[in-house]
Parts: structure tokens; sequence; C-alpha cells
């Protein structure tokens, strides 16, 4: 075996040597991870969750407002102490803030209020005669400033509700962030089978090079015979036959060779140059993969699609505290205080000498709950089915598993039977030689014997790929090909 190892290693390097330039698997993608545009997409995807999550922050903020506003109204009936017609300006600033810990809201008031009152003077009846008394309805002004407290007692006490919706998003932002792992680690499961699929084509190369080279020297041999008269003139044809068999195979590898490198030059952003090929060892055993007990424990602990609902069951039980906490009757403490002035006069409203002050409870509740009881029991089957669903890709989790490392296992046998065939076509290719050259054989059983040869050695090479394809299968499945975490800030 370690010669077969030690065979495919130096046909590995001569080629490597040959054409240059060499990336290994894991350099090439970690060079896809930080050059291929949907690595950015995917960490961009979380990045918006992020800045919705941020936006909700805002209803914590000062907010300011104003109300100028203009009144202008004449009574149906005028009279006695109705005046003719009412002519009012005012204008109204707040600044509130409402503040998730406590569900509390603080506001500042201020406003200044113009009337204009015209009426007529009252008139009285008098036995004398009626008299005339003068009405003091005109010109009024009004300025006060107030600050309000609103703290609730019982729901929303502690901010629940106040931030529930940015707790929420929060959890979303954490399901995005490992979607995008998820996403970009199958991603890499792609383009590593396809750098696997380079190796492969690297390798019958270098098993097609020295198949064509024995054939040459098998040629030159047979026409040095010929001169002789120790070979017919079909073994001449024969071994010429082989060489154009040898140098079409290359051909044709050397095509699919040139539009995989061109594609996952593409894909790795490298521009075109010097001939690149693959610095990978088909032939050594993967790592990393651990005994199907120990995988199956893992999976179940640490697998990212499960965090997935992990998270979701989470984000469901906020929701369902939060429709708890809105089933509760509302009853809030408001405390104001504040001072005003009046009078005909700018300056007297200015003075704002007035003392004010209240205290109230404000009490509601909605008679049945409808709603929250029914976003209550709402919650509760979200939770129902969530956990029936991890607990279905868990089966599927542990199924694939199962299945990949069966595989595994079969095509590490079916590996050592590779070995033993090429070395007894090894052996046969040797014998058939000797008898050839004692001639008590034909060139054309040399020719079929190093062509069984080849064949095995191709076959030993695809044996190989497929077993490191299911490798990255094994590692993408046990979220080892992109350890978390794997998604950077966006700037």
């Amino acid at each position: 075996m370690r010669s077969i190892f030690l065979s495919g290693l130096f046909l590995i390097v001569g080629v490597s040597g040959a054409w240059g330039q060499t990336i290994s698997m894991e350099s090439f993608l970690e060079r896809v991870k930080v050059t291929h545009p949907y690595f950015r997409k995917e960490t961009l995807a979380v990045e918006v969750e992020r800045k919705t999550q941020e936006s909700l922050v805002g209803t914590e903020d000062w907010v300011l407002s104003g109300s100028p506003s203009y009144l202008h109204a004449e009574p149906a009936r005028a009279g006695g102490f109705t005046p003719e017609s009412i002519d009012q300006m005012g204008v109204t600033v707040g600044l509130s803030r409402h503040y998730w810990s406590t569900g509390s809201t603080l506001s500042f008031e201020f406003g200044h209020t113009y009337s204009d009152q015209r009426a007529e003077d009252i008139q009285l009846p008098l036995p004398d005669g009626p008299v005339s008394l003068p009405n003091d309805a005109g010109v009024f002004r009004e300025t006060g400033l107030s600050v309000t407290y609103r703290h609730p007692l019982m729901q929303n006490s502690g901010g629940l509700l106040s931030r529930l919706a940015h707790d929420l998003q929060g959890f979303n932002v954490e399901a995005a962030t490992i979607v995008a792992e998820e996403n970009q680690e199958n991603f890499l499961l792609n383009i590593g089978g396809k750098y696997i699929d380079w190796a492969l084509l690297a390798e019958q190369r270098a098993i097609a090079d020295a198949r064509l080279e024995l054939a040459k020297n098998e040629s030159a041999r047979t026409q040095e015979k010929r001169k002789h008269n120790l070979v017919d003139d079909v073994d001449v044809i024969r071994a010429k036959d082989a060489v154009i068999i040898g140098r079409q195979n290359i051909g044709l590898i050397d095509s699919a060779m040139a539009g995989i490198e061109a594609e996952l030059r593409t894909i790795a952003s490298m521009e075109a140059g010097s001939k690149l090929a693959p610095d990978f060892d088909l032939y050594s055993p993967a790592r990393d993969i651990l005994p199907l007990a120990q995988s199956l424990e893992r999976l179940g602990e640490s697998s990212r699609l499960l965090r997935i609902f992990d998270i979701r069951l989470r984000q469901v039980e906020s929701q369902k505290k939060g429709a708890s906490e809105a089933e509760k009757p509302r009853l809030d403490a408001v405390l104001q205080g504040g001072v005003k002035g009046g009078g005909a006069e700018l300056g007297d409203s200015t003075q704002m000498d007035k003392p004010q002050a209240l205290a109230a409870l404000v009490f509601s509740y909605p008679l049945g709950a409808t709603s929250a009881r029914a976003d209550i029991a709402k919650a509760a089957l979200q939770q129902e089915r969530i956990s029936e669903e991890r607990s279905s890709t868990l089966y599927d989790l542990q199924g694939a598993l199962k299945n990949t490392l069966a595989r595994i296992t079969i095509l590490e046998q079916a590996l050592a039977l590779d070995r033993e065939r090429i070395k007894i076509a090894e052996e046969k290719t040797k014998a058939e030689l000797k008898r050839y050259d004692q001639g008590r054989s034909e060139l054309t059983f040399v020719i079929q014997s190093r062509d069984s040869e080849e064949a095995a050695r191709l076959v030993h090479a695809r044996d190989c790929a497929d077993y490191h394809r299911l490798a990255l299968v094994y590692r993408a499945l046990m979220d080892t090909l992109l350890p978390s975490p794997a998604v950077e800030d966006a700037p």
C-alpha cells in the first residue's frame, strides 16, 4: 500500500511541478470566502435584519411635537353672557420619551393661547329703566408649562411590551446569521466538489502520462526488435496504436481540465496566468471523521439547523409572554404638575405664577381579552409545530449522517480492494512482459495488461475522489466545513 501511495504522490507532485503554480483546497476555499460575492450577499442579509432591530430602538428616542391652531366661532344665538364671536389662536410644543426599562412615559408641554371674544353689553331691566353693564369679554392670553409622568402598574410593568418588538427581532438576527452560515457552507460544499473533480482530472492526467511514457518506450523497443526480425510488423503497428490512444486520452483530459480550471479561476477571482494545478492528495485518508455514535452525539448538540429551531422556540416563548402580559388589565399612575399664567397683556400671561397639580389612576381592561388569549393559544401551537419540525429535521440529519458514514466505510473497503487490484495488475504486466521478451507471447497481451493496470489506477483514483466528496459532505453535516462564527459584520 505504501508503494501505491508513494507512486500516486509522485505523480501529483510531478504534474504540479510541470505546471508551475499549485493551490490547496483549503487555500482555494479561503480565497472563495474572501472574494466571491455570494458571501457578501449572505452577510448583507444578516446586516439588514440587524439594522431592522436597530430601527426599533427609535421608540425610546425623545419625540418633539408641535401643534399650532386657529379657531373662529360664532354662536347660533348671541346675547347676555354669550359672546357674538370668538377668535382663538394657540401653539403647543411637547417633548416626550418612552422608557423600555419601566414602560413609563415622561413628557413636557408648553402652550400659549390668545383669545379675542366680542360681546354686547349686558342689559339689566330695572324699575327706573334698563341699566347697561359692560361685558368683560375681550382679549385674554394664557401661557402654561407642564410635566407629566405615566407609569404602568399592571400591564407592561417593567416594560416587557415596550421592548417586545426589539427582542423578537433579535431572534430574527440570530436565525439569519445561522441561515447565512448554512448557505455559505453549502456553497463551499459545491465548490469543494468541483475542486475534487479538478484534482481527479490532474491524477488521471498523471496516470495517462505514465501510460503514454510506457507506450512510447514499448514502441521504441518494438521498432528496435523489428530491425533484428525479432517481432512482426503487426507488433510495431500495435505499439504505435497504443501511443496514439495514450495521446488521445491526454487530449480529452486536458480539455476537461482547461474547462474546470477556467471555471474555478472565475469563482475564486483569480486572473488567468501560468498553468495552475491542485495541491491535493487523493490517496490520503480524510481527517476528523468520527465514529458513528460520537458523530450522532455531536450532531444533536451543535447542528446549526437545529439551533435555528431552538431560536424560533425561544422567540415564540417571548411572544407568548408578551401575549400573557397583554392579557393583564391596564392600570397606570399619572402624575402631572405645572404652572400657568394669564391676562390681557402678554406680560401677565408669561408670569406663570399659578401652580397646577394632578394625580390620577387610569384603568382599562378589554372584557373577555379575546385577542390576548387567542395569541397565547396560537403561540402554544407554534411551539408544538416547531418542536415537531425540529424532531423531523433531526431524523433527516441523522439519516443523512448514517448514510454518509456507511458509504465512507464501504468505500474504504473498496479502496483496499482497488490497491489489491493494482498490485495484481502490476504483477500480471510483469509476467506478460517477461513472456513477450522470451518470445512466448504476443505484444497484444502486454498492451492489454498495461491497459488493465491503467484502468485499475483510474478506478482507484475515482473511488478516492468519491471518498473525499463524501468526506466533504460529512464535514458539512457536522458544520466543520465552515465553522461558526463565519458571518462578519458588514461595514
